[in-house]
């Protein structure tokens, strides 16, 4: 088992906060719709999947990344990258025993991030070779005309016999 505190991520992609506008009542819950600008082809991410927020720093179960999900909303590829919308409610939670109210990690962080900041996304992305059995797959970059249907990886029977 990986121990979180030690925990690495491999396939990060920069992102740059283009917009962020909240869309709710000051009298709600603060929900963002946020565009973030990704400047490099190899990022993929198309609607309704999810990509990580990485927030690096000193939290409270002394991990150096906190990792959250969002949903895509919308994405929209332009030269050598692209846009991708997500939203975002700030949130937090009430501590059951003590009644102290904790805010969220990823969410305080996203909504207070403004036009400009750079923030590191998992996802998607840079699906990096493997070895299975002493042979190397390639997963494919590009996957424009390829179709296929099944329900897993077949590698042979010495792998699954």
């Amino acid at each position: 088992m990986t121990d979180t505190n030690e925990q690495t991520y491999s396939n990060t992609c920069d992102a740059i906060v283009r917009s962020s506008k909240r869309i709710t009542d000051t009298k709600t819950d603060e929900v963002r719709e946020m565009v973030l600008t990704i400047h490099d082809p190899a990022f993929r991410a198309m609607p309704g999947q999810n990509i990580g927020v990485l927030v690096e720093g000193k939290h409270p179960f002394g991990n150096r990344f906190h990792h959250r999900y969002y949903s895509v909303l919308a994405a929209q590829p332009h030269g050598e990258g692209s846009d991708i919308e997500i939203l975002v409610r700030r949130c937090s939670y009430i501590d059951e025993v003590s009644g102290e109210e904790y805010p969220g990690i990823a969410s305080h962080y996203l909504c207070d991030a403004a036009p400009g900041k750079q923030i590191t996304l998992t996802g998607p992305y840079k699906a990096a070779p493997y070895s299975v059995l002493g042979k190397t797959y390639f997963p494919m970059q590009e996957s424009k005309t390829y179709v296929a249907s099944g329900t897993a990886s077949w590698y042979g029977t010495k792998f699954h016999g």
